[in-house]
Parts: C-alpha cells; structure tokens; sequence
C-alpha cells in the first residue's frame, strides 16, 4: 500500500511540474515578441531618419549635370539661370517641379513654346526645350528684320542677314492685333504657298480698309484683305498654274488676273 501511495504522488507531481512549464513557456514567448516589438519600433523609425540624413548629405543628393535640347534661338545659360537650376543645387529643385519651372521660363520668354525638366538618372537633369518658330520678319522704315514667330509675336532685336532662311517679310503693318492675325493665317497655308510669299505689305485702300498687297517669289503680285487671306489664299496655287504670265491675282471680292504688262 505504501508503494502505490509513493508512485501515485510521483506520477501527481510529474504532472503538476509538466503544467508549470507549458503556463511559464507562452508568458516567455509573449514578453520576446513584446520586446522585440518595442526595439522594431524604436530603432526601424531612427535608421530610416538616419539614412535620409545621410542621403541628403551626400552628393547623391545634389544635382551632377543639366543638359539642355531643343534651344537653337535661347541660350543654354540663359535657360538654367530663369529656371534658378544649377550644378550642385539640391534635386527637389527639379523632382515634383516640372509645372512650376515650365510657367517660369514661358512667362520670362515669349520665344520658349514648352520646357520639361526630367532627371536623367539619379541626379542628372535634362531640359527639353520646344521654341515657337520664326516664321517671317517685321521690317521697318529703317529696313531693319525683326524676327516674327509662329506666336504672331514680334521680337525687339534685329537680325542680320534674314534673307537666308527666305522667310516672307511683313511692311506697314501698324496694328498688331492685324499682324498677328495675317501671321496665323499665313502659317496655316501649305507649305508650297507659304514658301512662295516674300513680301506681305500692309495696303489699305478708301474701298478696301483691311487691304494687303503680296509680292509673291515666282513674280505674281496678290491683292487681297485680311479679312479673307484665311479663305482664298489656299486657292493661289490652283489660279497661278494656269497663267501664262507674271499676273496680278485680284481676290479682294471674287478671283481674277490679269499679265502684269497690261498695266
């Protein structure tokens, strides 16, 4: 008896130590995860702070070279220093800035269309740049060639030697609304008919107020208004391929010609 009562005790206490060990094992557990969760949560946000740090420190973080494409009329320096971009200043005067710089450089020239800033690579800027097009040149008493762009824009500083590029020269024109009018209108022109103007002159008459007068490149003179240039000079082409001659083509009402030795 006093043998059965000696290992049923023993088999009671393996029992009750074995029930010890599986509560005390989860509270281990439990106070690891815990502190393993406050060190994850100390020390995850002070190596992120300390990378940034490190980054902005670093040369990684300024800017190595700026490129610039598209500007054969604007200067490259002249680009870099409106836009207030240069070597060595931080990238985040670029990244996330594209819109702001863009309305910097078009308001500051009236010759720069669009500009788009974008990182070439980690820390190296390229600008592209889409000019507005010369398209003709505002002559004045003086014979002096101002350049005229696509815009209807004219510029304030002369050229010389336009006649290179053989764009059309426009003469006594004295209100710029109807210039810049007679500029669209020509650039919207075929190319063919566009590139045979030479003259544009501003030619008003008592019966045709909003008169102009074409010297054209293969001889034929134009008369025609601005309120209608848009409308029939498409139709120079088709009218002078029939004449014979060197003409003057009326299309101020209707469209006719006549050789220009009749008169």
């Amino acid at each position: 008896m006093k043998l059965n009562k000696f290992l049923l005790n023993n088999i009671f206490k393996s029992h009750s130590t074995k029930d010890k060990k599986k509560r005390v094992l989860p509270l281990d557990n439990s106070r690891k995860k815990s502190t393993l969760k406050k060190f994850l949560v100390f020390f995850v946000p002070l190596f992120l702070v300390l990378l940034i740090s490190l980054y902005f420190i670093s040369p990684l973080s300024k800017i190595n070279s700026i490129s610039v494409v598209g500007n054969n009329i604007v200067s490259k320096s002249y680009i870099k220093n409106k836009a207030n971009v240069h070597v060595g200043d931080s990238v985040f005067k670029v990244i996330g800035k594209n819109k702001l710089l863009n309305e910097k450089l078009t308001k500051n020239n009236s010759q720069i269309k669009h500009a788009n800033f974008k990182m070439n690579g980690i820390n190296n800027v390229k600008i592209y740049i889409e000019q507005y097009k010369v398209i003709g040149y505002n002559s004045d008493k003086n014979n002096r060639a101002y350049p005229i762009l696509e815009s209807g824009k004219v510029l304030s500083s002369s050229v010389d030697n336009p006649n290179t590029d053989k764009l059309p020269y426009l003469v006594n024109f004295t209100n710029n609304e109807q210039r810049k009018y007679v500029v669209k209108a020509m650039n919207n022109l075929p190319s063919y008919i566009k590139n045979n103007i030479r003259v544009i002159s501003f030619n008003p008459t008592s019966i045709f107020p909003d008169g102009l007068r074409l010297y054209m490149r293969d001889g034929n003179k134009v008369y025609v208004l601005i309120s209608n240039f848009k409308s029939k000079m498409p139709y120079y082409h088709s009218i002078a391929s029939k004449l014979k001659s060197k003409s003057v083509i009326k299309l101020e009402v209707g469209a006719y010609s006549y050789p220009q030795s009749n008169r």
